[in-house]
């Protein structure tokens, strides 16, 4: 038996807790998800729209951060992976540089979200 029963207390209000939001199930914490890449206007032309292509292609939702061209004023990326090349991304709490792993990870997600 609750304890607050024992006492003759009604018992607090249980509320069911959806990750940030109360009984809405809609209302669920978004795994944010972040691709630093660089300035080219196009995503055909370097590894960058390639990850950006492939994200796309999986109906991802991500916020693009483009980074300066040298590579100097790029503190940002540093300080996430220790070097300042890119693409980088950023998806909850994992951070992945260097393309192929990017694009070997996004395909472990889609096999993943296949699964369930």
């Amino acid at each position: 038996m609750e304890a607050a029963a024992l006492l003759g207390s009604p018992s607090p209000p249980v509320f069911t807790r959806n990750s940030h939001g109360f009984g809405d199930p809609s209302n669920t914490l978004r795994l944010v998800t972040t691709l630093y890449r660089c300035r080219a206007p196009t995503d055909l032309v370097c590894r960058c729209g390639k990850v950006a292509r492939r994200m796309r292609a999986m109906e991802m939702e991500f916020d693009e951060v483009r980074v300066p061209f040298l590579k100097r004023d790029r503190p940002e990326v540093e300080e996430l992976t220790g070097q300042r090349w890119v693409p980088v991304l950023v998806h909850g709490d994992d951070v992945i540089h260097d393309s192929h792993r990017i694009l070997e990870y996004l395909e472990w997600l889609d096999r993943r979200n296949r699964n369930d």
